[in-house]
């Protein structure tokens, strides 16, 4: 084999090879080339989706770290108001605690207060009722009482009219022996029972009595036509005992100087006390056609006629000499009457005018009305 040849091929194949090869290697480095543009290119596009997408976030977070600051300053002020709310709620129950002691406290006064009013409307209702009691004779009561209301009936009585004069001497001269004395200041308002069972009362004693015969005479004739006496310039006007048919002489009890004085047949009878001086009174009984039912009534009064019980003597009428009070101060004057007693209630005149036991029984049931149930 020729060596030059030989060596002459392999040259020519060697740089045939080495053409081919750099001719090859060149494509490959422009396709990598072209691979390493495309992937800049891709690279370059992906880190502006990252940017932008980083951006977005980096927003997101920037919004959110925002929100959650707002979140902390809200939760702060949540935290402070729950705070205030519980300091609150915890005085609120110191509140509420002291109010349900309050309430309890309360409740007993109320309960006390309650219980007071129910005794003071017992305690006004049995003095109401004292005086309907005493309104009338007791019955068969005592065999005195029972005898001298019969006398009063057959001895007083004369065609149709009731001495009361004659009334007044039965009172003092028969076994029923009720006299006239002072209770020496000690201001008791006696019953009929107890002025009957002592034999004596005061002037408000005697006029009570006297009412409660008036009451039981008209409960047995309603038309009695009353008779008092009255001074006069002459004759005489009989006491006891009345006069008989036929009668020419014999032993009886006159005033001199007197003559009778008519007052009809009024259906009421108060007991009326007045003022003497400032510092006395005198009672007496007035004679009216006006039921007295309320305080307000009182001064309808005026013109009723009215008499002493002690003697039956006429004293005028309600408005002349004595009147009612119906101004402050009147106590201390001469002839003002201050008080009155009915057959179902007592007046009196005070600050705020003419009050009675239905007016302090009206303010007690309106109190105790209106307490918290």
């Amino acid at each position: 084999m020729d060596f030059n040849k030989a060596a002459t091929g392999a040259l020519v194949l060697l740089l045939v090879l080495s053409v081919f090869g750099a001719l090859y290697l060149s494509g490959q480095v422009s396709k990598l080339e072209q691979s390493i543009i495309a992937l800049n290119a891709s690279t370059t596009q992906q880190l502006s989706q990252a940017q932008a997408n980083y951006a977005a976030l980096r927003t997101k977070y920037d919004k959110s770290q925002a929100e959650l600051a707002l979140t902390a300053s809200l939760l702060q002020q949540s935290n402070s108001s729950l705070a205030l709310a519980q300091g609150q709620l915890l005085q609120a129950e110191a509140d509420l605690n002291a109010s349900r002691q309050n309430y309890a406290g309360q409740q007993q006064k109320v309960a006390a207060l309650n219980t007071e009013f129910t005794q003071l409307e017992e305690t006004i209702n049995s003095s109401m009722a004292w005086f309907r009691d005493n309104a009338y004779m007791p019955a068969n009561y005592s065999w005195t009482a029972d005898i001298f209301m019969s006398r009063v009936m057959s001895d007083c009585t004369d065609k149709g009219n009731l001495n009361l004069a004659c009334v007044s001497y039965l009172m003092e001269n028969t076994a029923f022996a009720i006299h006239y004395r002072d209770d020496a200041g000690l201001d008791h308002l006696q019953s009929v029972k107890e002025t009957i069972g002592l034999g004596w009362g005061d002037c408000e004693d005697y006029s009570l009595i006297f009412k409660a015969i008036l009451n039981s005479a008209r409960a047995k004739n309603a038309s009695l036509n009353l008779v008092a006496w009255q001074p006069a310039s002459s004759g005489e006007f009989r006491i006891y005992p009345k006069e008989t048919p036929g009668e020419t002489s014999g032993a009886y009890w006159v005033y001199s100087n007197a003559k009778g004085a008519s007052m009809g047949a009024p259906p009421h009878a108060y007991v009326i006390c007045y003022s003497v001086d400032a510092a006395s009174g005198h009672c007496i009984v007035a004679l009216s056609d006006t039921g007295v039912q309320s305080s307000s009534q009182v001064p309808l009064l005026e013109g009723a006629d009215v008499f002493e019980p002690q003697s039956g003597r006429y004293m005028g009428k309600l408005g002349d000499s004595l009147s009612i009070c119906t101004s402050g101060g009147c106590k201390q004057q001469f002839g003002k009457i201050w008080l009155v007693i009915a057959d179902n209630d007592l007046y009196t005149y005070g600050d705020s005018g003419w009050v009675g036991y239905a007016d302090y029984l009206a303010q007690a049931e309106a109190a105790k009305a209106g307490l918290p149930k």
